[in-house]
């Protein structure tokens, strides 16, 4: 394959062959992220009213909300039952509680219990060198003989 300018460096570089000819690029960092600024930018100047129909950022949302309390207030008044469900759902998501402190560190504690009972275990194995051998001792010490094949 045929070596490629960069457009912002201006190195040469040969494509990805997975690619091929549509790698405008190379694989310098700085590169790729001008390359994605200007389609971004590209695809905005392209679509410009697409902000405007998918209400999606924070300032379109507070003016929905600014523009429509009054339409929202009368349909809680309407839908008293739909309220009370959703008080009864925020108050439940609300009310539960994250583990903290001393639930985190046991949780850790045994962890750490459980890698040390782990490495006992395999430096137990090192002298071993036949994999069939060292199944049977990890069967054996484990008391998990039940889904090994036999050796």
């Amino acid at each position: 394959m045929r070596r490629k300018r960069c457009p912002y460096c201006r190195g040469l570089f040969i494509p990805d062959p997975r690619v091929g000819s549509r790698q405008k690029v190379c694989r310098k960092n700085e590169c790729q992220a001008k390359r994605k600024k200007q389609s971004q930018r590209r695809w905005s100047e392209k679509h410009k009213d697409y902000w405007g129909i998918h209400q999606v950022k924070g300032e379109s949302k507070k003016a929905f909300r600014s523009e429509k309390a009054a339409y929202m207030r009368e349909y809680r008044r309407r839908h008293p039952d739909y309220v009370k469900q959703d008080n009864e759902l925020r108050n439940r998501r609300r009310s539960v509680e994250k583990p903290r402190g001393e639930g985190v560190r046991c949780n850790q504690d045994e962890r750490f219990a459980q890698t040390k009972e782990i490495k006992r275990l395999i430096v137990g194995l090192l002298p071993c060198r036949n994999q069939d051998v060292i199944c049977v001792q990890i069967a054996e010490k484990t008391r998990v003989t039940s889904h090994l094949p036999a050796p």
